[in-house]
């Protein structure tokens, strides 16, 4: 009986201990990124039980009911902030931006002053094209803005008056940009390797398809960089051993459909690639094309029918990626595209049985085209 009548006092403490607070909840963002910001905490502490904001930048604190003052947000590398608690629907949150205060940094400017603005971009090597973190940004008389992060990019506040910054970085050659462009910037190692200088000079890929095997074809492909963002080709098929027929028969056995699958035959596409990463040669890219080929189909085994011989002209857009593997002539092309490279039907020259579907799916018309290529870049 008397440990049911402790248990009743100690459930009735407590739970008139937390009628007396009410639960406020923040979500802690980054002033100029917007995202979340973790590990901040609330203070004061009135739960004795301490607040500090998780992954997604919720944070949550008991404060007495009648409580509608502030409360102060804190972490190392932010200003501190003084949020104040107002009402807002139950479950949500009051939403509270805080500004990031870099170490090391000689002058912090406010995007809060109107007389600032942001100014962001990235910062890459000039030759192998990766991007480069811990870039100094400073005002012509040194003082430091800001750096650049693991990604290569930055974010400060810089007078609206300022047109430049400068970026300064151990072992490569300081650079002056324009403080209203994104970039990207390439800064150029004091002393670059030799196969850096000699990777710029690189301008020839040479591939082949090996995909096209599965089609009975031979793809090669060669590829002009003109510069690092645009560049012209000729993409070549042969196809030469599809020597595969078939007779297909109906229910009754007395009709068949002949299926040609096969041809000899040769496509041209020639194409223009438009590179999205204006650092280096290299990466996703769009490409249009125009296609031309010239086909040979013999005449069906069971007739005296001539062979069937006919050119076809189409056209082609693509998405793809290219990587070049530093300090090494090996490239990897995958493209993925559309294409409309019409069969002109021997059908009309032959019999109206023919079934032509594979040229469509998996042949040299295929309407959804994928190609995968090896190469080397010199």
């Amino acid at each position: 009986m008397k440990k049911a009548c402790s248990f009743l006092i100690l459930l009735f403490l407590v739970i008139q201990s937390n009628g007396q607070f009410k639960t406020v909840r923040f979500e802690v963002l980054d002033k100029i990124t917007k995202k979340p910001v973790a590990g901040v905490t609330a203070s004061p502490d009135f739960a004795g039980d301490s607040a500090v904001s998780n992954e997604q930048g919720l944070l949550k604190i008991k404060v007495p009911k009648r409580y509608k003052d502030s409360v102060t947000l804190t972490r190392e590398d932010y200003f501190p902030l003084v949020a104040k608690i107002i009402s807002v629907p139950p479950g949500n949150a009051i939403t509270v931006f805080m500004t990031h205060s870099p170490s090391n940094v000689d002058t912090l400017l406010f995007i809060d002053n109107i007389e600032n603005r942001l100014a962001a971009g990235k910062v890459y090597h000039f030759y192998q094209g990766n991007r480069l973190d811990s870039v100094t940004l400073r005002l012509s008389d040194n003082k430091i803005l800001g750096f650049t992060d693991s990604k290569g990019e930055y974010v400060v506040a810089v007078p609206r008056s300022l047109d430049s910054l400068n970026l300064f970085l151990e072992g490569y050659r300081p650079m002056k940009i324009s403080s209203r462009s994104h970039g990207p910037f390439g800064l150029v190692p004091i002393n670059p390797h030799d196969s850096d200088l000699q990777r710029v000079k690189w301008k020839n890929v040479l591939s082949i398809s090996p995909m096209e095997l599965m089609r009975g074809g031979i793809g090669v492909r060669y590829e002009r960089f003109i510069n690092n963002r645009h560049a012209l080709g000729l993409h070549t098929s042969y196809y030469f051993f599809n020597k595969t027929t078939n007779i297909l028969l109906q229910d009754d056995d007395t009709d068949w459909a002949y299926i040609i699958e096969e041809f000899d035959g040769i496509k041209l596409a020639p194409f223009y690639r438009y590179y999205l990463k204006k650092n280096a040669m290299g990466g996703n890219y769009l490409e249009a094309k125009p296609i031309t080929g010239y086909f040979y189909f013999p005449g069906r085994p069971d007739s005296n029918e001539n062979p069937y011989y006919f050119w076809t002209f189409g056209g082609g857009a693509a998405w793809g990626i290219m990587t070049i593997k530093h300090d090494s002539h090996l490239t990897m092309n995958l493209t993925f595209g559309l294409q409309y490279f019409p069969m002109q039907d021997p059908q009309n020259a032959y019999n109206e049985s023919y079934n032509t579907d594979w040229w469509y799916f998996l042949g040299p018309g295929s309407i959804v085209e994928i190609k995968f290529t090896l190469g080397g870049l010199f």
